[in-house]
């Protein structure tokens, strides 16, 4: 299960199943804040499908705008992130 960067800071980890469907690439992905998962990673996804994902959030970066988040700090936004991820599923 490679992982790339910190998981107490933060961190991706991917895994590819052994078989993996071929170009759909059937595997495993999450995200790690502060030392916790973020993301179903037992549930399995389209590794394919995540990086079309990824690809496209540079090109977007100027079309979000969350006027909630503009006027706090990026220590705020990331407690109000994490504040959410660790809530309960509704």
């Amino acid at each position: 299960m490679p992982l790339l960067g910190e998981p107490l800071r933060f961190a991706v980890e991917y895994d590819l199943k052994e078989n993996h469907g071929g170009d759909w690439m059937f595997g495993r992905f999450c995200y790690w804040c502060e030392g916790r998962r973020i993301g179903d990673y037992e549930l399995g996804t389209s590794l394919r499908d995540v990086l079309f994902q990824l690809e496209q959030l540079p090109r977007d970066r100027h079309l979000r705008v969350g006027q909630r988040l503009n006027s706090k700090s990026a220590i705020d936004v990331f407690r109000c992130l994490m504040q959410l991820c660790l809530a309960p599923p509704i």
